[in-house]
């Protein structure tokens, strides 16, 4: 008689000691909760598997059988594709620039063609040297010429036979050379664009 309750004790005994000493309220429904998603899982794992379902549904036995989509079929080849693309249209530059020359002369050489990708700092065109070479060789000889005056106005300096305004006026006019070496240097450079 004892071991035929002996389930039914062992059960509210384990219940009383395991609900009331060892687990809150929020454990006891999280355990529930994992229980019941667990049931739910395993019954799609008990129910008949989908062969033995389209057997019985073949054999006419069961449930009626439900209505099939109709499925349509096609064969594919494999076959290369042609990746050349022939369009016609017009095409536009997304930019222009336009070129200006820092000196005034006619330009007597057109390096590039028209709308043609060039580097920076290429050479573009040129325009006529006209005297410009000449200025320079001009300016190279009255440098020259000032240096001297300038070397000449310092021995006499230095041996008191010159005013010293003199001497600055030599070393002016010898700067003032240089500056138009420089100047006249620059205008050539300027020719080609």
């Amino acid at each position: 008689m004892v071991t035929r309750f002996a389930p039914a004790i062992l059960r509210l005994v384990f219940s009383y000691v395991f609900w009331s000493h060892f687990m809150s309220k929020s454990v006891a429904i999280a355990i529930a909760l994992f229980l019941a998603v667990a049931a739910w899982i395993g019954s799609g794992f008990l129910g008949d598997k989908p062969q033995e379902a389209s057997e019985r549904a073949e054999s006419g036995s069961g449930e009626a059988p439900t209505k099939l989509a109709s499925v349509q079929v096609q064969r594919l080849t494999v076959s290369s594709v042609d990746r050349i693309l022939d369009l016609m249209g017009v095409t536009a530059a997304n930019r222009a620039v336009s070129v200006s020359a820092q000196t005034k002369g006619a330009i007597i050489d057109i390096a590039v063609d028209s709308g043609m990708q060039i580097k920076s700092g290429a050479r573009i065109a040129e325009i006529d040297s006209g005297d410009r070479k000449a200025r320079v060789s001009e300016a190279k000889a009255m440098v020259a010429l000032r240096q001297s005056e300038y070397d000449a106005a310092v021995k006499l300096s230095e041996k008191n036979l010159q005013s010293p305004t003199e001497l600055i006026r030599a070393r002016t006019n010898l700067d003032a050379a240089k500056a138009a070496l420089e100047s006249a240097e620059i205008e050539l450079q300027r020719t080609s664009v």
